[in-house]
């Protein structure tokens, strides 16, 4: 809670003192979950407005793993994915980086998902690919519950792919309640994690 109290802050700083006032608040903040939420909140903005100068603001974070979500907000709202992909590739490699592709394949999985499978599948077993599968998983389950449940348990991490088939199986769920509680029977997932499923949250 405190956390999203932070986020709506951050946008409310930046309505009334610009993308430069909230950057500069954001920056003040002691560094920790609450900062974390605030960059988050102020990258998504600045991002929508100016992509590339927010890509450019958010490299100074590059190897600090609080701050590594903030990459994929970046990513999410670039309307160029291309050019997003391509400075997803310059970063050095870290978990900004993963949790930036993550964000990629997200949008692939809903747009062109054969051919970011076939990318997926062609990268060597690492936490790179767990990251390019948890972020496919998200795009695809809107379109096909089923395939996204099935690529979800390729994920090696086991947190990782747990959230991932949790995820995925809500969507599956929406689309077809019968099959999401056979494809749960043998999932091997714990029984508490069909409450999630089925929540409308």
């Amino acid at each position: 809670n405190a956390s999203q109290y932070t986020r709506r802050l951050a946008r409310e700083v930046m309505e009334t003192a610009g993308f430069e006032g909230g950057i500069e608040w954001a920056e003040s903040l002691q560094e920790g979950a609450l900062q974390a939420a605030a960059l988050r909140s102020v990258a998504n903005e600045y991002a929508n407005n100016d992509p590339e100068a927010a890509a450019q603001w958010a490299e100074q974070f590059v190897g600090k793993e609080q701050n590594s979500r903030l990459f994929g907000e970046i990513v999410r709202e670039w309307g160029n994915q291309e050019a997003a992909s391509a400075w997803v590739e310059s970063l050095e490699p870290g978990q900004g980086q993963r949790d930036a592709l993550s964000a990629v394949y997200g949008h692939r999985g809903a747009t062109r998902p054969e051919e970011a499978l076939k990318e997926i599948q062609a990268m060597p077993q690492s936490s790179d690919k767990d990251f390019a599968l948890n972020g496919f998983i998200s795009g695809l389950a809107h379109q096909d519950g089923e395939a996204a449940v099935a690529w979800a348990s390729e994920i090696t991490m086991p947190g990782m792919r747990e959230a991932a088939m949790v995820r995925a199986a809500k969507q599956y769920y929406r689309q077809d309640r019968q099959a999401t509680a056979e494809w749960f029977v043998a999932s091997g997932l714990p029984v508490e994690s069909w409450r999630q499923i089925v929540s409308l949250k």
